[in-house]
């Protein structure tokens, strides 16, 4: 479990674990940024420093929210959170019951945004498709917690934590919701010649040029509720990189 953090000047940052210095044994915590930092993504701070409150009598870091992997028990709540805008008509019951023919969505890891009391928020899969590509997949919201940023909370968290440094790891989607939303985090909408699911928008994170493995890939219905099946289904997909 990791626990997001909001600065004293405003600034999200999730922590990510703690360390002890190798000379005198101090407890150190290591965080890194949820927004562009030009000097570091990865950041320290003695530990006790990190969680003191200032002079004004505020915390430094005051905790906000906290991301686990979504587990058995999460599974309901989880698939429950998309049932207005996939369900086709269906009811919340009618929706979530539709997957016990289709565990699709059970491959991959999920993970899921909670409150400080526990309440779930958000949820998000990723499915790692190659060595250096993970496909981001079916981001929800409950519907009386949208428009608050939780969304963006849990997409950058979540892209922070599968990132190390000098890795190329990029993440392609299909947004539903078109361009403006994931610019924001970093992500480019592909050429037209790579755009197969219209309306909807094939994006890719990151810069460079297009490889043949991101072409390949955005061929395939990937973003969508039948994508880990048909990836699944595919060998070459299940070996490349």
């Amino acid at each position: 479990m990791w626990t997001i953090y909001r600065h004293s000047r405003g600034m999200l940052y999730i922590g990510v674990g703690t360390a002890l210095h190798s000379e005198d044994l101090q407890p150190y915590q290591l965080y890194r940024c949820l927004y562009n930092n030009d000097l570091s993504r990865s950041w320290i701070r003695p530990f006790a420093m990190f969680h003191e409150n200032l002079s004004t009598g505020e915390p430094r870091f005051t905790p906000v929210a906290r991301i686990r992997v979504v587990a058995p028990e999460d599974e309901e709540t989880v698939l429950s959170f998309g049932f207005d805008t996939w369900g086709s008509g269906q009811s919340r019951n009618e929706f979530v019951a539709s997957y016990d023919s289709d565990r699709s969505h059970l491959l991959g890891v999920a993970y899921l945004l909670e409150l400080l009391d526990g309440t779930s928020v958000s949820a998000l899969n990723t499915l790692r498709v190659a060595r250096n590509r993970i496909v981001l997949a079916r981001l929800a919201t409950a519907p009386q917690y949208r428009r608050r940023g939780y969304a963006t909370m849990l997409l950058s968290a979540v892209m922070e934590l599968l990132q190390s440094p000098g890795n190329e790891l990029r993440y392609l989607l299909l947004s539903e919701v078109g361009e403006a939303f994931y610019e924001r985090l970093g992500f480019t909408r592909l050429p037209d010649e790579h755009q197969h699911y219209k309306p909807w928008v094939s994006m890719i994170s990151g810069q460079g040029e297009i490889s043949k493995l991101d072409a390949d890939l955005v061929r395939l219905p990937l973003f969508s509720g039948s994508a880990p099946r048909v990836l699944s289904r595919v060998p070459s997909f299940s070996v490349v990189g």
